[in-house]
């Protein structure tokens, strides 16, 4: 009885205002139905794009020379100036997930400051599917005199093993300025040097 007393006087007082409020909540609820099913075909559709990304995804290693007055650039700046290069050829790279994502990019071995090579490995991987040619190509374009790629190929999608780990080893060639004498004595220095099991340094 109270509580039917109590619902007739709120009715009787506020019967316009909580007419509104009900429809005000079931507005709301409408706009929520309608919402969710706008957000669950989105969700769909990202997902969708998603997939296309992952399914396009590419993996490749990289072959170029290090040579001139670029012999006297570090490591660290021969990192940059290809993260540079890919982004002004277009190249979209992928990038580790987290709060400080970094580009995909490995070399094999860090060439030494000061020393050329005509054979130096790096691997990366794409967001998007190219072409090997496309990618030597667009960089060649756009790379300094000193650093070309001469060869690049593509690693296959169940592959997981790092460039680094599929060398074997690396050749060197050390030139030295002197007469024949000069070549004898170096020579007879050099062949027992060599002979070693290990080379301490």
């Amino acid at each position: 009885l109270q509580a039917g007393l109590h619902g007739l006087r709120h009715k009787a007082f506020c019967g316009v205002s909580c007419l509104r409020a009900e429809r005000k909540l079931q507005n709301r609820s409408g706009y929520e139905k309608r919402c969710g099913a706008k957000l669950a075909k989105r969700l769909r559709a990202d997902s969708g794009s998603i997939r296309e990304k992952i399914r396009k995804m590419g993996r490749y290693i990289l072959k170029f020379t290090k040579e001139k007055r670029l012999k006297y650039i570090s490591h660290l700046d021969v990192l940059r100036l290809f993260q540079r290069a890919f982004k002004r050829a277009g190249i979209k790279l992928s990038y580790s997930k987290g709060y400080n994502p970094h580009a995909k990019v490995g070399f094999a071995l860090p060439l030494s400051l000061g020393f050329e090579s005509s054979g130096e490995y790096m691997e990366i991987e794409t967001e998007l599917d190219y072409k090997e040619d496309e990618i030597k190509d667009g960089l060649n374009a756009i790379m300094p005199d000193g650093i070309e790629i001469t060869a690049c190929g593509r690693l296959a999608e169940t592959s997981k093993t790092a460039v680094a780990a599929v060398l074997d080893f690396a050749s060197y060639k050390i030139l030295f300025s002197g007469d024949a004498d000069d070549a004898q004595k170096l020579e007879s220095a050099v062949k027992p040097f060599m002979k070693q099991e290990s080379i301490i340094t």
